[in-house]
């Protein structure tokens, strides 16, 4: 068992808990009923109850029987959620719809966080950003190509 808390804003909490199962065991009835009782056990519990706290519980394996493939699919959830009450939510995953989700948002990220910049716009982002620690001739030369220190070139914005 896993479990990570995260403080999200003022006085609000989210946690996610995460139970792996062996790779031969199928998560199905038995499972879901397991880990919708620690659940509800957790987010009751007095050191929580009057709190703005959200769980997630994750129960993981390689893979679910058919009975967890169907609560998997609800048409009034998310998929992957077999549970969702007040504060709570129980999501059901195999290893490889996890891995899925996860290069997905690296993906997207990584689209997002995708910058064309040339050199020329490099180097005058750290003359506008460090000035103040570049030595005299250098912080006066921003777009002078070779502005040097003694014989030492230090920037070049070609």
């Amino acid at each position: 068992m896993l479990a990570k808390a995260i403080q999200m804003a003022v006085q609000q909490h989210e946690h996610l808990v995460v139970e792996l199962k062996r790779p031969s065991v199928r998560v199905g009835a038995e499972e879901i009923s397991q880990i919708q009782r620690y659940a509800t056990a957790v987010a009751r519990d007095e050191r929580f109850a009057k709190t703005n706290t959200n769980w997630n519980f994750w129960v993981i394996s390689n893979e679910l029987d058919q009975h967890g493939e169907q609560m998997a699919r609800q048409t009034d959830r998310p998929q992957g959620v077999v549970y969702q009450g007040p504060g709570i939510r129980v999501w059901v995953k195999t290893w490889a719809q996890l891995i899925d989700d996860c290069e997905q948002r690296l993906k997207f990220v990584k689209t997002n966080l995708e910058i064309q910049s040339t050199r020329d716009e490099a180097v005058d982002y750290l003359h506008r950003t460090y000035e103040r620690f570049l030595p005299r001739t250098i912080s006066s030369a921003p777009g002078v190509e070779g502005a040097a220190v003694g014989s030492q070139a230090w920037l070049s914005t070609r």
